[in-house]
């Protein structure tokens, strides 16, 4: 009831700022209700994580054995860039400092994104909230901001800036290496959106997929760290459940816009080749997901971007009563999700949830 009440919350005020945007008077008052609305959604999802209290699965173990290490000084307990957040939060004399500024700089990252990025405030931050976004950043920090950075770096992809996309992935890796998988990304700026092509990304996976499993086991061999995402492949059953429940109906949706009216507006449109091609990648990761380490993690740092994108598709849909029915399905399936990701398995760890000021309440 916690998440349902303050997620409920922030996608209300998110609504509420659409609405203060579309005033065609564009009055002050309105533009003042726009920012305060919008400062208070921000503001609420970095106490979350600013204050929480063993909430996220990362955070016993950053308290026990990353934030240690780093201090003792131990070489490449972490990467450069979250070295300094530790550093630098535990100069305050409180280790709690440390998740305050992982969470301010993930805020931040999205917050901007979405306000430059989405036509609707309210659509973005009720995909963020409910499709356990906040919930992973509480868990994966390191590549929740790495994730954040390639969600900024968008803006480059969509103005054609390859220079200062490369920047920002090479920033994101100083957080987590994984942030390296971003690089092919680059090709979608060059190639136009084509339906043949994102069919084609996506049939040629599964096409591809038994070749491969050596090819990324030697991939993360080579990676140091990140050998222990290597699992028994052999011992993976395929994709889970509820990613699939996420991940397919948005893939659905393109393609039933790609052969509507509105394919020209789809093409031609700025940033959504670029986002829908990184949509392919998801369904893809998705066909390899039984002989991809770690593939749920991969899928949430490429599925990211569905915060921007599906709002920006859903005007898309020219007939009015199902453009109603499309939102009333993404709604109920990322309720869904919510529900048996972060309520029943507690998969992310940030359930129940506890603010560090009272730490024997536990918020259900």
């Amino acid at each position: 009831m916690f998440y349902y009440l303050v997620y409920g919350i922030c996608t209300f005020l998110g609504f509420l700022v659409d609405a203060a945007n579309k005033d065609v008077k564009n009055t002050g008052k309105t533009k003042y209700i726009s920012e305060i609305g919008f400062f208070a959604i921000s503001l609420v999802l970095f106490l979350l994580g600013a204050l929480r209290y063993f909430v996220g699965v990362d955070y016993a173990l950053y308290l026990d054995r990353y934030i240690p290490q780093v201090l003792m000084g131990i070489p490449d307990a972490v990467e450069p860039g979250f070295k300094w957040i530790i550093l630098i939060g535990s100069f305050f004399g409180n280790f709690q400092w440390i998740y305050a500024l992982t969470q301010l700089v993930i805020v931040l990252l999205v917050s901007y994104s979405i306000k430059h990025h989405s036509n609707s405030i309210g659509w973005s931050v009720f995909f963020l909230t409910f499709g356990t976004y906040i919930n992973l950043a509480f868990s994966i920090m390191r590549q929740t901001i790495a994730t954040g950075i390639f969600l900024f770096s968008l803006k480059y992809l969509f103005d054609k800036k390859p220079i200062k996309f490369l920047i920002c992935i090479m920033i994101a890796a100083l957080f987590h290496k994984s942030a390296l998988f971003f690089l092919p990304v680059i090709i979608f700026m060059y190639i136009p959106f084509n339906r043949i092509v994102f069919l084609g990304i996506i049939v040629g996976s599964a096409i591809l997929k038994g070749s491969l499993q050596s090819i990324l086991l030697s991939i993360f061999e080579k990676m140091g760290e990140y050998e222990g995402y290597i699992t028994d492949f052999n011992g993976r059953t395929g994709t889970s459940g509820v990613l699939l429940l996420e991940i397919l109906p948005v893939t659905l949706l393109i393609i039933y816009l790609m052969f509507s009216k509105n394919y020209d507006k789809l093409k031609n449109s700025r940033r959504l080749p670029v986002l829908m091609y990184l949509q392919s990648i998801s369904t893809s990761i998705l066909i390899f997901s039984n002989v991809l380490p770690q593939f749920e993690r991969t899928v949430m740092m490429v599925s990211f971007s569905n915060i921007i994108m599906l709002p920006l598709l859903f005007p898309m849909i020219e007939r009015k009563n199902t453009r109603i029915i499309v939102k009333a399905i993404f709604v109920a399936i990322y309720l869904i999700v919510f529900f048996q990701t972060v309520i029943v398995k507690s998969g992310t760890g940030s359930y129940p949830f506890r603010f560090i000021f009272w730490p024997n309440t536990f918020l259900y």
